[in-house]
């Protein structure tokens, strides 16, 4: 409330009030002034660190910024009201405050601009290796390495799919497609074609099928030529393009 009634004094009386950002400046300034100033180095590098995870919880922070007794940390720094809080009753689960999130996010970025990708990707890691695709998929996806990302969503679509998480996956293949990635991995191009017929929209299956079609097997779609086809086949089977006799010939 109060970063809002200073938000509102510096723009004067007659401005439209706006939402603060964790990289307004005013933001930023309280961090740095009111919050890493009052934590202890290790604390403040932390914090810093951490920004980078949505929630967070002592194995993953161990594991993502290579230390020990997360835990500990995390319990600290909530009894300090540091903007972080259990989210959780047995205290498994912690979060920042959004906007101190952004903020020390922003701060991260700017006092080392390669650390939040590898501090994502290694997010990426645990959260797949602890079986939670979604949030392993939403990790890659902020790191900005699309190939990876891509591969990622291509491991765990099926499954997803088969859990009724369709509006999930129609927004990862939206997402691949926003960005030329539909032929990054065959497996992928494959859901798409399936999904999106599934879900009624043939102009978007076929583009997928399409992409699938023109791949060739080998090293740079991850897929040997006897598989490829096989799958190329099972699409052409399914959208019955050159009729029934060839759909089964192809099944």
């Amino acid at each position: 409330l109060r970063l809002a009634a200073l938000s509102s004094f510096r723009d004067g009386p007659d401005a439209q009030p706006t939402a603060l950002a964790g990289s307004d400046r005013l933001v930023t300034d309280y961090v740095r002034a009111e919050l890493l100033s009052g934590l202890s180095s290790e604390q403040a590098s932390f914090m810093l660190q951490a920004s980078v995870l949505h929630r967070m919880s002592p194995a993953l922070c161990d594991f993502v910024l290579r230390r020990s007794r997360s835990g500990a940390m995390l319990r600290d720094l909530e009894r300090s009201n540091a903007f972080v809080a259990a989210i959780d009753r047995d205290e498994r689960w912690y979060r920042f405050h959004d906007l101190v999130r952004e903020s020390l996010k922003a701060e991260l970025e700017r006092q080392d601009p390669t650390l939040p990708r590898l501090l994502q990707e290694r997010a990426a890691e645990w959260h797949a290796a602890n079986q939670m695709p979604l949030e392993a998929v939403h990790y890659r996806q902020d790191s900005g390495d699309d190939a990876a990302t891509v591969r990622m969503m291509a491991t765990c679509t099926q499954e997803q799919f088969g859990r009724g998480r369709t509006a999930t996956i129609l927004g990862w293949l939206r997402w691949a497609e926003e960005r030329d990635l539909l032929g990054v991995d065959p497996a992928l191009a494959m859901s798409g074609a399936l999904v999106f017929a599934l879900h009624g929209d043939p102009e978007r299956a076929m583009r997928f099928a399409n992409v699938l079609y023109a791949m060739k097997g080998g090293s740079q779609s991850g897929v040997d030529e006897v598989a490829l086809r096989s799958w190329q086949a099972v699409i052409r089977a399914y959208f019955c393009e050159r009729g029934v006799s060839e759909a089964i010939s192809d099944g």
